[in-house]
């Protein structure tokens, strides 16, 4: 995947982007910024939704992850009642108190 770096479409504009039909990352001083992605007038709607729909299942992906190395994965459905029991508890506590009630 080619690489453009943004002072480049900056000062050259779309000038600095090439012709290709493929996908190009957009870098800046810490690395990868954007990913520019071609568009077709024809189907723009679909292909914004399409982009939409891959973003989401990367952060899906990321947040599965995430929730694995925290060992969550391994959460019984009674340790998960457990802890919702517990958050509902401390909200209506937090309620009552910040509105004034015993």
């Amino acid at each position: 995947m080619q690489t453009i770096p943004l002072r480049d479409l900056q000062q050259r504009g779309a000038k600095a982007v090439p012709t290709t039909h493929d996908p190009v990352v957009l870098t800046g001083r810490q690395g990868p910024l954007y990913l520019l992605v071609p568009a077709d007038p024809a189907h723009l709607a679909e292909q914004e939704r399409e982009i939409r729909r891959a973003m989401a299942r990367a952060n899906l992906r990321a947040w599965q992850e995430q929730a694995v190395e925290a060992g969550l994965d391994t959460l019984t459905d009674a340790d998960i009642a457990a802890e919702i029991t517990a958050t509902r508890t401390a909200r209506r506590r937090d309620k009552r108190r910040s509105s004034g009630t015993a």
